[in-house]
């Protein structure tokens, strides 16, 4: 019995062990590892993308998020407004 809880639980330290040199090094299994971006001359001229610095996905979901809450808040004040003088 000794035996087994003692390789039990060597394994269990090789895979945490493992598992947390994989999360250092971003290779963790089943993960997709971040592709690079080549520059394009095409995108380059894009309005609002400049050729040295490109936004994350996380930057470009969080700038729409705000984009569309301001628009949200703008369409709401709009409706309140409309509202007040129909009444």
């Amino acid at each position: 019995m000794k035996v087994f809880l003692v390789t039990w639980g060597l394994f269990c330290v090789l895979v945490i062990v493992g598992l947390f040199i994989a999360y250092a090094t971003d290779q963790l299994p089943g993960v997709l590892a971040p592709q690079s971006r080549s520059e394009d001359p095409d995108k380059s001229g894009q309005v609002g993308v400049e050729a040295e610095e490109e936004c994350s996905p996380c930057e470009e979901n969080l700038k729409r998020l705000k984009e569309a809450m301001e628009r949200w808040e703008r369409e709401r004040k709009a409706q309140a407004v409309a509202a007040s003088n129909t009444q």
